[in-house]
């Protein structure tokens, strides 16, 4: 779906809430089949539906399973009823409809600032380890998670693995003592928290494909 000059990945499942007053639009971009259901609402509250619905990660959400579907075929039901009942009964399932999908997004963003809160500190975390033997089992255990699904959700927010990340807290402590001081590159691995001298040569190399030595007189214009 192109919305707002984005682009929305939909799959089973998902549901969108937009203003369809704003360009947009919605296609397959495969060759099967697919179904989807919709129901189309205006009034003076429709836009504090809306807002609050962007403001919480909008305008996809997932639900569960079909019962987006369900609840817009219950919505198209209660309206073919040609009775004084059939606008209320339309207007409660309509009502259950976007406060569904707005608390889902609400739940979502919430989740998605707790994941975030904890990933902050386990960065801070690991550079406060520069200069100790790195455990993954011990550092999970201090935000008493598994070591596999801190990894994993870790890497999806900075990209890296914890290991990766740690090395380049590592290097970039290096490189600023290769730049401000005179220190040898055995003592400088030992304050980086390197195990020793060929191992920090070794990874500064794979890294800057040059040796600190060499880093050390480039910066200097030597």
């Amino acid at each position: 779906m192109t919305y707002r000059d984005k682009v929305y990945p939909l799959g089973k499942g998902t549901a969108f809430m937009i203003d369809c007053r704003e360009y947009h639009r919605y296609r397959n971009i495969a060759d099967d089949i697919w179904e989807f259901a919709w129901v189309h609402f205006h009034g003076r509250m429709a836009e504090d539906y809306v807002q609050p619905f962007m403001k919480y990660g909008g305008p996809v959400t997932d639900t569960e399973a079909a019962q987006g579907a369900d609840q817009i075929r219950a919505i198209m039901q209660a309206m073919k009823q040609v009775d004084e009942r059939s606008g209320l009964l339309g207007s409660l399932q309509l009502i259950g409809l976007v406060n569904g999908l707005l608390l889902q997004a609400m739940r979502g963003k919430l989740q998605e600032e707790r994941v975030s809160a904890y990933i902050a500190q386990a960065k801070m975390s690991l550079e406060r380890r520069l200069r100790e033997s790195f455990r993954l089992d011990d550092w999970a255990r201090e935000f008493s998670l598994s070591k596999y699904h801190l990894s994993r959700e870790f890497k999806r927010y900075t990209g890296y693995s914890p290991y990766e990340y740690l090395l380049n807290v590592r290097l970039r402590a290096a490189k600023d003592l290769l730049r401000t001081t005179d220190l040898t590159v055995e003592e400088i691995a030992r304050q980086a928290g390197f195990s020793n001298a060929t191992q920090f040569i070794h990874m500064f190399k794979q890294k800057e494909s040059m040796t600190p030595l060499q880093f050390r007189k480039a910066w200097r214009g030597l």
